[in-house]
């Protein structure tokens, strides 16, 4: 048995957007953005910081969004980080709202308002191999009473080497055991 990490050793560690589930992908994107540390590059490909926010600039970035815009038009007032065992991370701006990215069950928890088939929606892109973020808004620094955006599902595409090396396991009789924070 081969027990090994995924993210940036079966894979390339290069997150890419993949899929935006909710009733206003602008809306849900700028909000994600509004919840970021990273930097995107100027030619809005690869930047400073974790590559999960990486990946949400360049789709919000592609829709007009930047994050550099936001900061100065929408300062930051308070910042809860992100960490393994709170599963998000919230940042309250200057306009009062509250700007909530995180694990799909954590989020959802602290929803009052979702639309409609979020968890079946959340189930589907889990199912498909996607990492898959909830994105909230809410009032205040609590976070609570949020009102669900939608869902970001995003791809993290094997290594070439990886794929070759599994499958010569596999044909030798070794199983590969992918260990991985994701969503099972």
């Amino acid at each position: 048995v081969i027990c090994t990490d995924k993210t940036g050793t079966l894979t390339t560690g290069v997150m890419t957007v993949r899929e935006v589930w909710g009733p206003d992908e602008g809306r849900l994107l700028a909000a994600a953005a509004a919840c970021c540390d990273a930097d995107l590059a100027v030619d809005g490909r690869g930047g400073v910081g974790d590559p999960t926010e990486l990946a949400l600039l360049a789709a919000a970035a592609e829709r007009g969004v930047n994050r550099e815009d936001i900061e100065r038009d929408n300062p930051r007032t308070a910042v809860h980080p992100f960490d393994t065992e709170r599963k998000r991370m919230s940042v309250l701006r200057a306009d009062g709202i509250l700007y909530v990215k995180g694990a799909v069950e954590v989020v959802l928890d602290r929803c009052k308002d979702a639309p409609n088939g979020a968890a079946e929606a959340a189930a589907d892109l889990a199912a498909r191999g996607l990492r898959v973020l909830a994105v909230a808004i809410g009032t205040g620094p609590e976070e609570q009473a949020l009102q669900l955006l939608g869902l970001v599902g995003i791809a993290d595409p094997p290594r070439q080497e990886a794929i070759e090396a599994i499958a010569q396991a596999r044909e030798a009789g070794i199983q590969t055991v992918m260990i991985t924070g994701d969503q099972p």
